[in-house]
């Protein structure tokens, strides 16, 4: 998995191909134990964000579900990556469809909230720092839905 994870050859990756690992990758997800393997399904999971990146849909329907419940993590660590791998993820969204609309105010930030509390100080710092990175992503989605009334493409703005 490192290897292909490292790898530079995306184009010899067949997009239903990358389909089928994301839904192998997150059939298991909460079955996973120890901390590395979190920590290793976050990784696969940007990975695979980025090489679907032309699909919104799937990044926001397939991928996030399984990163905001990564928030919620007993182990600082994973909460930490998963802050990372929000912002990754939505950095890689080039469209909103209409059904994602209120997908900030309802369901990232209300998650993100309680990370302000985190016990853990890495927790909270890692959140501060990449909290303009949330606001601008939250802006561009707005963005997305006011400028094309529903589907649009980054271009546009």
């Amino acid at each position: 998995l490192d290897s292909l994870l490292n790898s530079d050859q995306d184009d010899r990756i067949d997009a239903d191909c990358l389909l089928l690992l994301a839904n192998l990758v997150t059939a298991f997800i909460r079955d996973l134990k120890l901390s590395t393997s979190h920590l290793q399904s976050i990784q696969t999971l940007c990975w695979l964000s980025q090489r679907l990146s032309a699909s919104s849909d799937i990044i926001l329907d397939r991928i996030l579900p399984f990163v905001m419940y990564y928030l919620t993590s007993q182990v600082a660590q994973v909460r930490r990556a998963a802050i990372i791998a929000l912002v990754t993820l939505f950095k890689q969204i080039s469209s909103v469809p209409r059904n994602h609309a209120n997908t900030f105010p309802e369901y990232v930030l209300p998650s993100l909230l309680p990370l302000c509390q985190d016990p853990s100080i890495h927790v909270r710092t890692t959140l501060a720092k990449h909290l303009a990175d949330i606001a601008e992503l939250s802006l561009k989605f707005l963005d997305l839905m006011t400028l094309g009334g529903g589907v649009s493409t980054a271009a546009e703005i």
